[in-house]
């Protein structure tokens, strides 16, 4: 009893499930215990073995109707409530703490002040009393001062659970979450409370957050918990591992469209009843599961989940459509029956079809395309345009092949080779989500070549429209030239060897900063960093999004690491970035070449999407010191 006094609700539950026989005394301890942690599925597994005992219908009754105040489940008020509990026998602590709790939830936070103050003068210096006055008051004061209670508490009552998790929780509340504060705090709470099976949980979730996935702290979660399974499957995907993270969502029961398409039924019936934050975690989900199993060489069932999901949101605008005629003509019968019909777990959305266009400027579409929408549409989109239904999970975001162009190239007019698209097919884009094709055959590679080209052309037939005076469907004299100009490349960039030995590096890091490379592109030399390194600016591409240059010592290099292909992005530029063709003589580049080679680490560094994106959004870019942007 003196651990559950001193709030140490899984090292009693531990010493309570190794207990010889599992009395109603012991069960309802468990049950209480369960309650406090908010393990609701627990909790009820103890009611239901307190019940076959005999004469245990007034202790069931108690621990039910403590759970029912403490979520404010009740009509009277806390007062009544802690006078209710008291005369049927409960624990006084207990009692005080679940009455407080109830005011908490009902937002009586008057009420809660009072009782807090009684509390503090019939019995001072308990754990859970300190533990709910800074509860208090991180409902009602400042974070700086909830915290400054939670750690007082902390080290006046170190056992005291609860206020370790309410601690963490106040570290990653938005929007000034602190992840840093947050792991080390978990880290010492998982060693400290080792019956606890909720700490590596979510010590792992911050871990991932933060892309410092510990195998050790992935060895602590089982495969009991799905909660534990999906974080496992989670890693995986961080980790780029996506069969292994399927596997875990098969674990999870979520191996099937089907398996999905509850959970998106599920959505949709938490948005009717008003629950958007279920909703939207039941959404994230499926959105998130089937991302990585198209990523993981399946995209088939990932369009398949993905179409379901559309296919629900389709009928909650509807239904949002109809809820507004039905308040206006709620005698309209076919407002009714139509509601009724979306309602209904059978209805099927009629989808409008995109009618083809007879514009002649528009290709016909290549026989790749089907091909293409299985391998690649559920994150570049079925119309080539960068918007599938994974591409909100993804940073960098998917290309859009309809107005970005080509950023690994190797042409000498700037465009990408059929060479250059089948070695990104091939072997992925590193540093970004684009896995690696790499079981294509011959025929099927260059079909999705051809409808990459064909994207290309649509797209620069619009941007022709666009910015000229013709009609729809209609053409000009100067159209076709230019489209060509912008899509047919020239001969191939030629190499020369590249020479790599201490003298051509040496010339490359001089020639590192005479081209002010660091004005953008941040290194692990310090030898070339200096005061430009600590301005910071914003880069954008094509489209406007915010990007971000590579640390070229350490992060993965989207072209590969090869000297040819760094030759390339050097001499011709990226194109739709900032990055700009170097003019210079082939021992110049060559020497810059042999210089990034020097500085490359063995191993670069493996990014999951969200640290891309969190980097991305903290600037880390660089400007000259007199504020002129420097590509």
């Amino acid at each position: 009893m003196s651990d559950y006094l001193a709030g140490d609700l899984s090292k009693t539950n531990g010493r309570l499930a190794l207990a010889p026989s599992q009395d109603i005394r012991t069960l309802m301890l468990a049950a209480n215990c369960y309650r406090q942690l908010g393990q609701q599925k627990l909790f009820s597994e103890k009611m239901e073995q307190a019940r076959r005992i005999d004469g245990s219908k007034d202790q069931v009754d108690l621990a039910l109707a403590m759970q029912r105040i403490q979520l404010a489940q009740v009509d009277v008020s806390p007062f009544e409530s802690l006078s209710v509990l008291r005369n049927a026998g409960a624990v006084d602590s207990d009692a005080r703490s679940v009455v407080v709790q109830c005011a908490f939830a009902s937002n009586k936070m008057s009420e809660a002040r009072l009782l807090l103050d009684q509390w503090q003068q019939e019995q001072p210096g308990s754990a859970q009393l300190e533990y709910l006055n800074a509860v208090y008051t991180n409902i009602t004061g400042t974070p700086e001062d909830a915290e400054s209670k939670f750690i007082q508490t902390i080290v006046h009552h170190p056992r005291h659970e609860l206020s370790w998790l309410a601690l963490a929780d106040l570290y990653l509340r938005p929007p000034n979450v602190r992840y840093e504060q947050a792991e080390a705090l978990l880290t010492r709470f998982v060693k400290l409370f080792v019956d606890n099976a909720e700490g590596p949980l979510r010590l792992a979730r911050v871990q991932r957050r933060l892309g410092r996935n510990d195998p050790m702290t992935s060895d602590r979660l089982s495969s009991n918990s799905r909660a534990e399974v999906l974080e496992l499957a989670k890693i995986a995907s961080d980790a780029g591992d996506y069969s292994l993270a399927v596997n875990h969502l098969a674990m999870a029961n979520l191996g099937t469209s089907n398996d999905f398409d509850k959970l998106t039924v599920s959505a949709f019936q938490a948005t009717r009843q008003g629950n958007e934050s279920s909703a939207g975690q039941l959404a994230q989900l499926v959105s998130w599961g089937a991302t990585a199993i198209a990523l993981s060489g399946d995209p088939s069932t990932a369009t398949a989940i993905f179409s379901g999901a559309r296919d629900r949101i389709a009928r909650l605008g509807r239904l949002k459509d109809l809820s507004v005629k039905r308040s206006l003509f709620p005698s309209n019968q076919e407002v009714v029956d139509e509601w009724n019909a979306v309602d209904s777990p059978s209805f099927t959305p009629n989808f409008p079809r995109l009618e083809k266009s007879d514009s002649p400027t528009t290709p016909e579409p290549p026989a790749g395309l089907a091909l293409y929408i299985k391998l690649c549409g559920a994150c570049h989109g079925s119309q080539g345009d960068g918007t599938g239904p994974a591409a909100c999970n993804l940073y960098p975001s998917p290309r859009n092949f309809l107005y970005e162009p080509n950023r690994m190239v190797s042409a000498t007019n700037r465009l990408a080779t059929d060479f250059d698209l089948k070695r990104a097919i091939l072997q992925g884009q590193p540093g970004t989500s684009m896995p690696a094709f790499n079981e294509l055959s011959e025929s099927e590679l260059n079909s999705l070549v051809a409808t990459l080209r064909w994207f290309q052309v649509v797209g620069l037939n619009q941007q022709y429209a666009n910015q000229s005076d013709i009609s729809p469907g209609g053409t000009n004299p100067t159209q076709l030239p230019w489209v060509e100009a912008r899509s047919q490349p020239s001969a191939p960039l030629t190499i020369p060897r590249i020479e790599i030995n201490s003298d051509s590096t040496a010339s490359g890091r001089v020639l590192f900063r005479a081209a002010r490379c660091i004005s953008c592109h941040t290194t692990d030399d310090e030898v070339v960093n200096d005061e430009m390194s600590k301005v910071t600016i914003n880069l954008f591409d094509s489209l406007g999004r915010r990007m971000r240059a590579p640390n070229l010592s350490s992060d993965p290099l989207h072209g590969g690491d090869e000297p040819d292909e760094i030759y390339k992005r050097i001499a011709l530029g990226i194109p739709g970035t900032p990055h700009p063709a170097l003019v210079g003589t082939h021992e110049e580049i060559g020497s810059l070449v042999a210089y990034i080679c020097s500085i490359r680490s063995s191993n670069p560094t493996s990014t999951t999407n969200h640290q891309r994106r969190t980097s991305n959004s903290n600037g880390l870019v660089r400007a000259g010191v007199d504020g002129s942007t420097q590509p």
